[in-house]
């Protein structure tokens, strides 16, 4: 058999096993187009909706794209034109958005087999790499939520990106340097996580001439990926002058903060453990979590040392790891750990490539099998999340059904479960899209349900102010919008939250410091055509304003 036909027969067998990493992570999130959509979700819809083209043309002007909140706190002009062309074909029906976000991640999937066996030319890695990648428990969020697309889509337009860079570099195709700078300008209109790709080239050509022991100096390997510092030195300078990001947000985090939400970040990607559990767990322990975090490097950092024959990798993938999870020292969002989650898979098939060779099968599936099971524990809470938005939508629109009502108020509104979102700050969206016609809504307050059938408990203090109050561990309020010092992380007792109706005084506090009961009061409130809704005990129900009533 000649080279040429060799060739040929490895090529086909490397898209096999990348179509086979794709269908994995396909399996893995099967169904996913049942769910409906959560908080976020609707903000573009919403605007699309009732607005047309006029409702996001700010978000596509980095002038007006960053500022408020949501979507025009930042600049993704993709993510907005992707979502509208959707919109066109799919309208309010929430399938065809989730079946976009799955399709994306399986081929993400396959990119990451793809690129892993580029630049290290292992099957047995690379497929590991790609196995764990797609049943890591974490990318619930960037799958199931559509409003985590963000993380997606500028992940998978990275990975295009490199995959195009290492095959420029291997065989000297301009034609690849194209591809590669349009794959990388379309992650940075999806999110500015791209603004790292160049960093992630750097270390992916490195990881390349090592493993195939070439000489390459620093400048050389600089030297190649000259072409992808351009787009990302010009992107940021625009964010930078030409938008109101940077003044946005609150950038300044104490030491140790930012230690705890690194250390975190890494023992949520290191491990399958249950997201609920670790916060709970760190909240009290502190120490402990850095502790755990250090721990986690330095025990890849031994596995580099003892081994040789995959250093190379697990080198690439801490690196990987280091460059991405940077984002994560302001907080641990789970959606922002999808693109860290390449380098650590990478880190932990370093790991089992470095045992003997009869282990290596075993080793890997057993990671597969943990975090296949963090992965069905995550889709469970989703879906729980999922039947609470259901149920909470259908009681909404029921209660508040009728030409007559001019205006709803609504004490309690649920903006997450488990951790896991619902309506969020978007109620009247959800309510507007789904043929709500009252003429104003207004949202006394937010709450995060731990027990999605939590019941609020309503008592009268005096005529005018009524207290809202959850059992312990049941459910807390979310001061979205506290009137104390907005770079405050601890609210207290007597702290005023901002309200759509009436005046909101924080009351009692949890155990955990969230605030488990407010005071609301309602000053001359006017209740004639006014539906007062109340959500407790897994939807909402109607509730009478007045004592006297």
């Amino acid at each position: 058999m000649d080279t040429c036909a060799k060739t040929d027969i490895v090529t086909r067998r490397r898209w096999a096993w990348a179509l086979g990493a794709g269908l994995a992570g396909f399996v893995a999130y099967f169904g996913v187009w049942n769910l409906t959509l959560a908080s976020d979700d609707v903000a573009l819809i919403y605007r699309l909706r009732f607005f047309g083209w006029d409702g996001i043309r700010p978000f596509l002007l980095p002038e007006t794209g960053a500022q408020g909140v949501g979507y025009q706190a930042y600049y993704r002009p993709f993510v907005v034109l992707f979502t509208t062309g959707e919109y066109l074909l799919w309208g309010t029906t929430p399938g065809g958005y989730h079946l976009s976000n799955l399709i994306v991640y399986s081929l993400t999937c396959s990119l990451v087999f793809l690129l892993v066996s580029e630049v290290v030319g292992s099957r047995f890695l690379a497929l590991a790499t790609a196995l764990l990648f797609a049943v890591h428990p974490l990318h619930t969020m960037n799958v199931a939520w559509v409003s985590g697309r963000t993380d997606l889509f500028a992940s998978f337009f990275i990975l295009c990106s490199l995959l195009a860079f290492v095959r420029w570099s291997k065989s000297g195709k301009k034609g690849w340097i194209w591809t590669g700078l349009f794959a990388e300008l379309l992650g940075l209109c999806s999110k500015e996580i791209a603004l790292l790709t160049p960093l992630l080239a750097v270390a992916a050509e490195w990881a390349r001439v090592s493993h195939g022991n070439i000489r390459a100096s620093v400048a050389t390997v600089l030297r190649k990926t000259l072409a992808w510092w351009v787009l990302p030195l010009l992107w940021g300078a625009m964010i930078a002058c030409g938008t109101p990001f940077l003044h946005s947000f609150s950038w300044a985090v104490s030491v140790r903060e930012a230690l705890m939400n690194l250390a975190g970040s890494v023992v949520l990607l290191a491990s399958p453990l249950d997201y609920e559990l670790l916060l709970r767990w760190s909240a009290e322990r502190p120490v402990l979590l850095i502790c755990a975090g250090a721990l986690c490097g330095a025990g890849a950092l031994l596995f580099v040392w003892r081994t040789r024959s995959s250093r190379s990798t697990m080198l690439w993938g801490l690196i990987w790891l280091c460059v991405s999870i940077v984002p994560t020292y302001r907080a641990t969002m789970r959606w922002y750990l999808f693109m860290p989650s390449v380098g650590i898979c990478m880190v932990l098939a370093g790991v089992c490539a470095s045992f003997a060779e009869r282990w290596r099968v075993p080793l890997v599936t057993l990671m597969v099998l943990a975090f296949t099971l963090g992965l069905v524990n995550e889709r469970q809470k989703w879906a729980i999340a999922d039947s609470v938005n259901r149920s909470a939508l259908s009681s909404l629109l029921t209660n508040a059904h009728g030409n007559s009502t001019r205006r709803v108020v609504i004490l309690t509104t649920p903006a997450k479960v488990r951790r896991m979102p619902v309506f969020g700050g978007n109620t009247e969206s959800f309510f507007r899209i789904h043929g709500g016609m009252a003429e104003r809504v207004d949202v006394v307050s937010h709450v995060a349900l731990c027990d999605p059938l939590a019941v609020v408990k309503c008592s009268w203090r005096d005529t005018t102010t009524l207290t809202l109050e959850f059992a312990e561990g049941e459910g807390e309020f979310l001061p979205l919008g506290a009137k104390t010092h907005l770079r405050e992380s601890v609210i207290g007792a007597g702290n005023t939250i901002d309200s759509d109706a009436g005046t909101v005084v924080v009351a009692k506090l949890s155990k955990g410091g969230g605030v488990r009961a407010v005071d609301v009061s309602f000053a001359d409130f006017d209740v004639r055509d006014s539906k007062v809704l109340l959500f407790t005990g897994g939807r909402f129900v109607p509730f009478a304003l007045h004592a006297e009533e």
